[in-house]
């Protein structure tokens, strides 16, 4: 799981950088994307969604065999674990972190 977090990390990181418009994007494991003119491919079952903006982002990230999710923001001071709305079996959606400057609370 800490893999999972680090590389939600690394994303965010690059995608804060992104213009002044606002994003929300969902990366699939087994899904090539490229950030930062690097190819990134998440585990297999792996699903992070993110919503960014100019001076923010929110992101999470959850196993698809997991019951659990893990969030944080540009603000947060750590990561956060959150099971509401996490079944295993059940992938995160976009929904999640619609809002760049607000940590997720449910996957769903």
């Amino acid at each position: 799981m800490k893999k999972i977090i680090i590389v939600a990390f690394a994303v965010l990181f690059a995608l804060s950088f992104a213009g002044t418009s606002f994003c929300t994007d969902l990366i699939v494991g087994g899904t090539s994307t490229t950030i930062g003119n690097e190819d990134f491919e998440p585990s297999t079952n792996v699903t992070i969604a993110i919503a960014s903006a100019s001076t923010a982002y929110s992101a999470m990230a959850k196993h698809l065999s997991g019951d659990a999710g893990y969030t944080t923001t540009n603000s947060a001071t750590g990561v956060t674990k959150i099971t509401s709305g996490c079944t295993e079996g059940t992938a995160i959606t976009t929904s999640a972190v619609s809002d760049a400057n607000t940590e997720a609370t449910t996957c769903q």
